[in-house]
């Protein structure tokens, strides 16, 4: 984004294209680092950017507010070590950096920014996605699939709901998940396991780890070998799946 423009959406002192323009060259800015849902967009586009300041002028005041410091130090100490008394208005009132400097009309000069309305800030977006540049499709398609390798549907729907996606959406994208769920769990397992439990404790571990991953209580079940014991041998599925059942109970942990 361009110096200038920034500092016309900080002002608010620009014309209505101008603010425009900049709040779409920030939009545009943003884009070109990831993705984003048309509510998360908007979301971060209503808090106003923080004012630039340039660096010469950031070393001045630094080297300024440190001659400042340094002045009030030597005049306390000389003061003290004089015997002289303090002034009825105690200390001398160390220097404050520029943000610190109120006026007497309110906030701080460089704090004061400019907050876009929420019309604004729509009919750019209507903009941006007219010229294909916001999607949320896209955005969840591209989650999902950065994603699908480490996590199950349930974190997976977590993720795109925090994103402030439509449900219609995000169960179209994440319905072709449904067949691999089991062997992308297993994948998971193995690649951060890789050994059977030797005890009920490990296998309750290694079962939270995938739950934690948004997999299902069923999916769990059936990708994390159980522990083999005398008590065990023989069991079929219901007693895997009666086993997993005893591990939600003792940690009042829902079934997914």
């Amino acid at each position: 984004m361009a110096f200038d423009d920034l500092e016309a959406l900080v002002r608010g002192d620009q014309s209505e294209a101008t603010r425009r323009s900049a709040l779409k060259r920030r939009a545009i800015a943003l884009l070109a680092r990831r993705d984003y849902s048309r509510a998360e967009l908007a979301r971060k586009l209503l808090i106003p950017p923080r004012p630039r300041q340039r660096r010469g002028a950031r070393g001045a005041s630094r080297r300024a507010f440190g001659a400042d410091v340094a002045a009030d130090t030597d005049f306390t100490r000389h003061s003290w070590e004089g015997g002289d008394s303090l002034p009825e208005a105690g200390f001398p009132q160390t220097a404050r950096g520029p943000r610190d400097v109120m006026t007497d009309s309110g906030p701080p000069e460089a704090t004061r920014t400019h907050v876009p309305s929420p019309e604004l800030v729509e009919s750019v977006l209507d903009e941006l996605e007219s010229l294909k540049f916001l999607s949320d499709p896209r955005m969840a398609e591209s989650l999902v699939r950065n994603n699908a390798a480490r996590f199950g549907r349930a974190r997976l729907s977590q993720d795109l709901q925090r994103r402030g996606l439509d449900e219609s959406l995000i169960d179209q994208v994440l319905e072709p998940l449904a067949d691999d769920e089991k062997s992308r769990a297993h994948t998971v397992w193995e690649r951060r396991f890789g050994q059977p439990p030797a005890s009920l404790k490990e296998r309750a571990r290694q079962c939270r780890f995938l739950l934690g991953r948004g997999f299902s209580a069923g999916v769990v079940a059936s990708v994390v070998p159980r522990v083999s014991s005398p008590a065990s041998a023989g069991a079929g599925e219901d007693g895997a799946d009666g086993d997993i059942d005893d591990f939600f109970r003792s940690r009042r942990m829902p079934r997914i």
